[in-house]
């Protein structure tokens, strides 16, 4: 029968031990017999219940006999390891490090280095040996002082420095080489291109040791020419030597920055994967496909860098499945409105096609207002996702869109009745004017009921919930039901007052002349306050009248009578004529047939071009 291998280290240890203690005890003079001694059993407290009962994390001591293995079964175990492994398994302990650093261990660090298949490091100097390399590569502590925190390396001398250690050892390149005496003895030292944490701009350095047996050295040779010259180029070899070979290591030091990244970003994918399979068997698929690639890292716990497992997932599960379910609302109220947009394109045609059968100056409602009257709401907020509508399914209720527009001018109309103060008689005095939240421009009616700012997505502006039109705005594009929640319009009461001053001024009853009325007597006043020599007389129509008071005069001081009527006749028919011929971007604007729109001719020729 073969006997079983056994290490040499350790029969020559074991051996080595029993003729000490034989030695020992045969000189060693005999001794009594200690006394037993009493021991008090006390009742276990709470304390030494919870001692006894704790488990210690982990497995310890079981491989406190690794190192009494044969160093060949070690080492051929060892060779498989990566450098750093190696180092942190020398730091382990004593006996350890000691195998480890002695140069019979050369061949396992050696294999080591061969391991790494991406991104290899630079080919060891010839002055170095493999732990020193891989402490210099893969190492944190300061070779000087032995701290643990932030290190820099300076490739070209093989060193790792801390911060206080590198402005003790280090010296700053000077400005300029009239300003340095050793400039010659510092083209022959390695350079040090150094940033250090938390600053942006680069300076060069120097090692201070360095350039001082650099200087002491060309001073015992400055004598011999010859002897210096030699050691000069001698030096320059060196230091194009140390120069590459910290160039290599810059770029492997970012290929591993790289690399870490890579590694970051593959484990993270791997843990959002993990954390997708499990959802998936959860019915979350819908949520996890809404949210697409990009965005399932704002998964809770999925920008981890460690492998998921089931202790993990029971963490985070709770967590994650309240962030889907904000996801499927989300999810469920983007589908709810695409639906009911899609509905509001098939409605579209027909709306469009009224329209434009319709006088331009009639008032009329909005494609968003019109949605929101029977029987077209029921078709497009009611209708299930599961029931596919067609253009035919709103053909089928084409002849009901005057009626509809008709009530809804109707209704309006009752609105703004609602909204007269009461000395103002009726909506079609030329005294009755509105104005909106959003700007400061005095609208008529019937012209308010498709003022644009009434009908638009202002931002800020929205419904408390449980609000019945709330709805029906969040759902539509960017134009919004007129006056949407109602309380977007109100009365002018400056504009009705100024309008009143204006139309006393022209001899007519503010409380009984319409609009109408008072565009046909098509009459011109005159503004008293900006009357002047240099500037000449100013006057213009009512209506324009009232938006300079506001414009002009706001909250201006003024006794006496502010406009005057023009009524000579020539110069009536000289204010017309300077209106004609001069431009008013007020009043000379050009209007869109398709969407109402109102620009510029320029501006409406590039508007129709593009939309």
């Amino acid at each position: 029968m073969a006997t079983l291998r056994s290490s040499t280290r350790l029969r020559t240890k074991v051996i080595s031990a029993l003729a000490t203690a034989g030695t020992s005890s045969s000189n060693a003079p005999s001794k009594a017999k200690p006394k037993r001694r009493k021991t008090a059993h006390t009742e276990p407290t709470v304390s030494n219940a919870k001692a006894v009962g704790r488990r210690t994390k982990g497995v310890r001591g079981k491989l406190k006999l690794m190192t009494e293995m044969p160093l060949d079964i070690l080492f051929e175990t060892f060779s498989h390891l990566q450098p750093a492994d190696l180092l942190h398994l020398s730091r382990a302990c004593k006996s350890l490090h000691d195998m480890l650093w002695k140069r019979g261990a050369n061949h396992v660090w050696k294999k080591a280095f061969l391991n790494i298949e991406r991104n290899p490091p630079p080919a060891m100097p010839a002055n170095m040996i493999y732990p020193h390399y891989a402490l210099l590569l893969f190492g944190t502590d300061c070779h000087d002082c032995g701290s643990g925190s932030t290190t820099l390396v300076h490739w070209a001398e093989h060193l790792r420095l801390c911060v206080p250690c590198i402005d003790n050892k280090s010296d700053t390149l000077p400005p300029s080489r009239l300003e340095d005496p050793d400039w010659s003895a510092r083209a022959l030292c390695p350079v040090w291109p150094l940033r250090k944490p938390g600053q942006a701009r680069q300076r060069y350095v120097y090692l201070k040791d360095a350039l001082t047996k650099v200087i002491e050295e060309l001073a015992k040779l400055k004598d011999d020419h010859t002897l210096c010259e030699e050691f000069r180029k001698k030096q320059k070899v060196i230091y194009n030597e140390r120069m590459e070979f910290a160039r290599m290591c810059h770029w492997w030091e970012v290929g591993q920055k790289q690399k870490r990244k890579a590694d970051i970003q593959d484990l993270r994918a791997k843990r959002r994967e993990a954390m997708c399979e499990r959802l998936r068997k959860e019915d979350w698929d819908p949520e996890l496909k809404f949210l697409g690639p990009q965005k399932l890292e704002n998964l809770p716990g999925a920008d981890k860098i460690q492998a998921l497992t089931d202790k993990s997932w029971a963490n985070i599960h709770d967590e994650v499945i309240a962030f889907l379910e904000e996801i499927r609302s989300i999810r469920l109220a983007k589908e709810r409105k695409e639906l009911v947009q899609s509905h509001i394109r098939l409605l579209k045609p027909l709306y469009t096609a009224y329209i434009d059968s319709q006088p331009r100056n009639l008032p009329h409602p909005g494609l968003s207002d019109l949605c929101g009257e029977a029987p077209f709401r029921e078709l497009i907020f009611s209708t299930p996702a599961t029931t596919k509508l067609t253009q035919a399914d709103f053909e089928v209720h084409k002849d009901v869109i005057p009626a509809v527009c008709t009530a809804w001018v109707t209704e309006r109309e009752k609105a703004m009745e609602a909204l007269l103060p009461p000395d103002c008689p009726s909506l079609h005095v030329a005294a009755a004017f509105f104005r909106c939240n959003w700007c400061t421009e005095p609208i008529s009616f019937p012209r308010v009921l498709g003022h644009r700012c009434l009908l638009l997505w202002h931002d800020g502006f929205t419904l408390e919930d449980g609000h019945a039109d709330l709805e029906l705005g969040n759902l539509l594009w960017y134009d919004r039901p007129w006056n949407w929640g109602g309380e977007q319009v109100e009365f002018d009461e400056e504009a009705a007052g100024h309008a009143k001053d204006i139309i006393s001024a022209c001899g007519a009853d503010p409380e009984k002349v319409t609009k109408e009325e008072m565009d046909a007597l098509d009459y011109r006043v005159e503004c008293l306050r900006c009357a002047g020599k240099r500037a000449g007389r100013l006057a213009m129509r009512w209506s324009m009248a009232i938006v300079h008071e506001i414009e002009k005069h706001f909250e201006e001081e003024w006794e006496g009578p502010k406009w005057k009527l023009v009524e000579d006749v020539e110069e009536r028919a000289l204010v017309k004529a300077k209106e004609e011929a001069g431009p008013n971007t007020r009043h000379n604007t050009l209007g869109c047939k398709y969407c109402g729109r109102h620009t510029s001719l320029h501006g409406l020729f590039s508007h129709l071009r593009h939309q």
